[in-house]
C-alpha cells in the first residue's frame, strides 16, 4: 500500500482519504511511473489519443487520484479487451464524474477491469459503461453502492438485464433519494426479489397456478398454496412449510435459477403432498426431546414419507434424488452429516463409510415392511440423536437449514406444549385487512372524518394486482400496478351539479356519442350458411 496525495492504491485501487497528506512531487513521480508501464498496452496511433484522455480530466473534474485509478484501470481493462475498451473507459469516467462526482469515477476505474472479466470482449462491455453513463445522473447518491456490489450483479445479470433491475428500483423509489439507496445498498428487501426475477429465478407467483395443477394431477389433491410470510426485519424465508393443509412456498429459492427453479417448486410441493398422504392426522409432541433430535426425527419421516410416495409413484426419485449432491467427505458437522444420511436414505446407489450414516441407514431399510407406520420416525431419530450426542457434536439450532432446498422446515411436523414457544413457530397469519384495521386503529383519529381520511391518503385495501409493459426495457413487470380500494369521501351532490353545469357544451358532446354508439346493439347477419 502506499499513499498519494488524497488518495490510497491498493491492490489497483484507489481510495479517497482526507487525511493523508498531499504531496504533487510524490503523486507526479506515480503518475509518470504508471503511465511507462502502461504506454506498452497503447501502440501506435492509439497511444496519442490514449494521452489525450489522461490530460483532459482535470479539465473535467477529474482529479491526479483519479488520473492514477485511470491508469490502473484502465490498464487493466486495456490488457483483458484491448486499447480501445480503455479509451471508452476514460470517456464513461468523465461522462460519470460530471452526472455524479468524482468519487463514482474512482469507484468505476476500480471496478471496470471486474465487469471486464465477466462481460468479456465484445459489445457487452461498451453496453455496460453505456448503462452506467445513463444512470449516473438519476441516482448519483447511489452509484458508489451500485458499483461496489457490480461484480455479484453481473455475475447473475447481463446488462439488459441489470438495466431493467435498476430502472425497476428508481421508479419504486419515486423520487426519494433516500429510498433508492436503500434499493442500491440490498437494504430494501424488494432490491434481492426483483434481481432473482431478472436472474430468471423463478418466483411463486410465476409457477403457483402450474404447482395447484400438478398437485391435482398427482393425488387428486387440491391444496391451498401462500407465500411464506416474513416477519419485518427477519432474513428472507429459504424452505417451504405447511399447516392444516395449506402449503407455504418462499417467494423465490435462492442461488437456484432457470428451469431448476421451477423443479425445486414442484419438487417441495410434492414432498409437502407426501406428508398430508402419508403422515399421521395428528403432530409429534416435542416433549423432552432436544433441537438436534427433532431434526433427526424430522429427516427420518421426510424420508419415510418419500418412500412410500415412491412406491406409488416411482417416477418421483427422478424430481427428488437430483438435489441431494451431499458426499462422503469434508468436515464431520451435524449438517453435514444429516445432509448425507438424507441421501443415503433416499439413493440406493450412494455408498458413504461414516459408521453413523451407515447405521441410519441400516436401522431405515430394516424397518422397511412398517415404513406406514409413523412412529419409526420417532424411534429411529432418537436412536440416531444419542448417538450424536456420544460423538459430541453439536447442532446450532439457530443457523441449520434443512438440506436439499426443496424439503420443507418440518414446522408442520410438531406439537409444542409450551403455548410462548407454538406462537413463536407457527406462521404468521394476519390478513391485510386486519392489518389495517390495527394500523387504522392505532392512528386513533379525533372523528370520522379524519378516520376516512387516514385510510384514504395511506393504505387502501389491496384488491388486486396487474403485469405492467415497461417499454423502455421491453419486458413485462408482474404484479407492478396494484389496484387499491378507497372508501368514498361524504360529500355533497351540489359538488356533482356544478361540474355538469361548467362542463355542458363537453357533457352534451359525450351525451351524443354515447347514443349514436353502436355497441352492444344486435346486428342482423343475413344470408348465413349457419
Amino acid at each position: 500500500m502506499k499513499d498519494v496525495g488524497h488518495a490510497t492504491v491498493e491492490t489497483g485501487r484507489i481510495v479517497a482519504d482526507e487525511t493523508t497528506s498531499e504531496s504533487p512531487k510524490d503523486l507526479s513521480s506515480t503518475l509518470a511511473s504508471a503511465a511507462q508501464e502502461a504506454r506498452r498496452h497503447f501502440p501506435g496511433e492509439i497511444r496519442e489519443a490514449w494521452k489525450v484522455m489522461i490530460d483532459a480530466m482535470p479539465a473535467n473534474g477529474l482529479g491526479r487520484a483519479c488520473q492514477l485509478g485511470y491508469l490502473h484501470g484502465g490498464t487493466a481493462c486495456a490488457q483483458a479487451l484491448g486499447p480501445e475498451a480503455a479509451i471508452r473507459l476514460g470517456e464513461a469516467g468523465m461522462a460519470i464524474a460530471r452526472g455524479a462526482g468524482e468519487q463514482v469515477a474512482l469507484e468505476l476505474f476500480a471496478q471496470a477491469p471486474k465487469a471486464a472479466r465477466i462481460l468479456g470482449a465484445g459489445q457487452p462491455f461498451w453496453n455496460w459503461l453505456h448503462v452506467l453513463e445513463a444512470l449516473a445522473p438519476q441516482i448519483p447518491e447511489s452509484m458508489i453502492a451500485l458499483l461496489q456490489r457490480m461484480e455479484g450483479l453481473l455475475e447473475r445479470l447481463d446488462v439488459h438485464a441489470l438495466e431493467a433491475w435498476a430502472l425497476g428500483g428508481i421508479r419504486s423509489a419515486g423520487g426519494d433519494p433516500a429510498s433508492r439507496l436503500r434499493y442500491f445498498s440490498f437494504a430494501d428487501p424488494r432490491a434481492e426479489q426483483w434481481l432473482q426475477r431478472e436472474a430468471g429465478e423463478a418466483e411463486l407467483s410465476s409457477v403457483e397456478g402450474r404447482l395447484k395443477i400438478y398437485l391435482m394431477a398427482l393425488w387428486r389433491m387440491r391444496c391451498s398454496i401462500r407465500r411464506v410470510v416474513q416477519p419485518k426485519g427477519a432474513p428472507a424465508p429459504r424452505r417451504a412449510s405447511f399447516d392444516n393443509g395449506l402449503i407455504r412456498m418462499p417467494e423465490s429459492f435462492q442461488s437456484i435459477a432457470g428451469q431448476h427453479a421451477e423443479l425445486v417448486y414442484r419438487a417441495a410441493a410434492a414432498h409437502i403432498a407426501a406428508h398430508f398422504v402419508f403422515g399421521e392426522e395428528g403432530r409429534f409432541p416435542k416433549g423432552a426431546l432436544r433441537p438436534l433430535q427433532i431434526v433427526l426425527v424430522s429427516l427420518i419421516e421426510d424420508a419415510r414419507v418419500e418412500q412410500l410416495a415412491m412406491r406409488v409413484f416411482p417416477g418421483l426419485a427422478a424430481l427428488w434424488r437430483p438435489f441431494h449432491i451431499a458426499r462422503a467427505s469434508g468436515a464431520v458437522t451435524a449438517s453435514l452429516l444429516m445432509a448425507r444420511l438424507a441421501r443415503a436414505l433416499i439413493d440406493p446407489g450412494y455408498e458413504d463409510d461414516n459408521a453413523w450414516v451407515s447405521k441410519g441407514r441400516a436401522l431405515f431399510y430394516a424397518e422397511r415392511d412398517h415404513w406406514e407406520d409413523a412412529s419409526i420416525s420417532r424411534r429411529i431419530g432418537g436412536l440416531l440423536g444419542n448417538d450424536l450426542g456420544q460423538m459430541r457434536i453439536q447442532l446450532n439450532a439457530r443457523t441449520f437449514v434443512v438440506e436439499p432446498a426443496y424439503r420443507d422446515d418440518n414446522q408442520g411436523l410438531w406439537r409444542f406444549d409450551d403455548p410462548a414457544e407454538q406462537q413463536s413457530m407457527q406462521m404468521e397469519t394476519i390478513t391485510e385487512s386486519v392489518r389495517i384495521d390495527r394500523q387504522l386503529k392505532d392512528a386513533r383519529p379525533t372523528d370520522s372524518a379524519t378516520k376516512v381520511e387516514v385510510l384514504a391518503e395511506h393504505e387502501g385495501l389491496p384488491v388486486a394486482q396487474y403485469p405492467e409493459w415497461d417499454y423502455e426495457i421491453g419486458r413485462d413487470r408482474p404484479e407492478w400496478t396494484t389496484i387499491l380500494d378507497f372508501p368514498g369521501r361524504a360529500g355533497s351532490l351540489n359538488v356533482i351539479e356544478r361540474v355538469l353545469t361548467s362542463h355542458a357544451l363537453l357533457v352534451n358532446r359525450i351525451s351524443v356519442l354515447i347514443h349514436s354508439a353502436r355497441i352492444s346493439r344486435p346486428k342482423r347477419l343475413r344470408r348465413q350458411p349457419e
